[in-house]
C-alpha cells in the first residue's frame, strides 16, 4: 500500500509539472511575440461623436457646427521602446455630416406653408497626422490596458450647401461653397490591447481629439429667380471636438 501511494504521487507530480510547464511554455510564447515584435501596423474603425460647439445644431449660435455622428478610418504604426512605453504615429479620416433638418426647419419657419424647401449639403471631413507616446499597463498574459498622447495637425474642409426656396412665382437659392484650413490638433485617449494566439491584437479604443481650424474666403452666393442678390465671401473659426470609439487590428511587422 505503501509503494501505492507513492506511485500515484509520483504520476500525479509529473502531470502537474507537465501541465505547468506547459502553461509557462505558451506564456513564454506570448512574451516573445511580444519582444520579437515591436512594431506593428494598426487598422481602425469606428464612430466620431461631435462634442461642444461642433455638435452644436442651433443655427443662432455662430459656433455651432450642426454636425451629425460619423465614421472613422485610422492606420498608425507603433513601435515598443520598452515593455511599457512605446512610440505612436497615425493618420486619420473622419467623416461628419451636417444636420440638414435643422437649417430646413429654419427656413420653415421664416416662410409660408405654401413654399417648397429643396436642401443638399456636403459634409465636414477632417484628416489628421499626429505623432506622440504610449504607455501599456499589464492585464494578463494577453490583455493591456493602453493609453496615448499624440500631437500633429489636421485638414479639415468645411462642408458646402445649396437651399432653393420656391412657391412657383419666385425661387430663391442660397449657396455656400466649402474651405479647407489647417491648424494644430491634439488627441487623448485610452482603450484594451487583446492578444490572440497567432500574434494579431484586437483593439477597443475610445479617444478625445481636438482642433480649431480658421476658414477663410468662403464664398456665399444668393439668387432671386436667377438673378444674383448676394455675392460675398467670410472668414470663420470653428472649433472640431470628438469623442472617438473605435475598434481594430494590430498586425506585427
Amino acid at each position: 500500500m505503501k509503494y501505492s501511494i507513492l506511485f500515484i504521487f509520483s504520476i500525479a507530480s509529473q502531470f502537474l509539472f507537465s501541465q505547468a510547464r506547459e502553461s509557462s511554455s505558451r506564456e513564454t510564447a506570448i512574451n516573445q511575440i511580444a519582444i520579437d515584435n515591436k512594431t506593428s501596423l494598426l487598422l481602425k474603425l469606428g464612430a466620431g461623436i461631435p462634442n461642444s460647439d461642433f455638435g452644436d445644431s442651433d443655427l443662432n449660435n455662430e459656433k455651432s457646427g450642426l454636425a451629425l455622428p460619423g465614421v472613422l478610418f485610422e492606420v498608425a504604426l507603433d513601435h515598443s521602446i520598452t515593455e511599457s512605453v512605446y512610440l505612436s504615429f497615425m493618420g486619420r479620416f473622419q467623416y461628419n455630416g451636417l444636420n440638414e433638418e435643422e437649417f430646413i426647419d429654419f427656413y420653415r419657419g421664416l416662410v409660408p406653408s405654401n413654399v417648397t424647401i429643396a436642401f443638399e449639403s456636403d459634409a465636414w471631413r477632417v484628416n489628421s497626422f499626429m505623432g506622440g507616446l504610449g504607455t501599456k499597463t499589464f492585464l494578463d498574459d494577453r490583455t493591456d490596458f493602453i493609453s496615448r498622447f499624440m500631437i500633429g495637425f489636421s485638414s479639415a474642409r468645411s462642408p458646402s450647401f445649396n437651399a432653393k426656396l420656391s412657391d412657383g412665382r419666385t425661387s430663391i437659392t442660397e449657396n455656400q461653397e466649402s474651405a479647407t484650413a489647417s491648424a494644430f490638433s491634439y488627441l487623448i485617449g485610452v482603450g484594451i490591447n487583446i492578444q490572440t494566439n497567432k500574434g494579431l491584437s484586437v483593439l477597443i479604443s475610445a479617444d478625445y481629439s481636438a482642433t480649431t481650424p480658421e476658414f477663410s474666403n468662403v464664398r456665399f452666393i444668393g439668387t432671386n429667380n436667377n438673378i444674383t442678390v448676394a455675392n460675398e465671401t467670410f472668414s470663420f473659426e470653428q472649433e472640431i471636438r470628438l469623442i472617438n470609439l473605435s475598434i481594430g487590428l494590430a498586425i506585427p511587422l
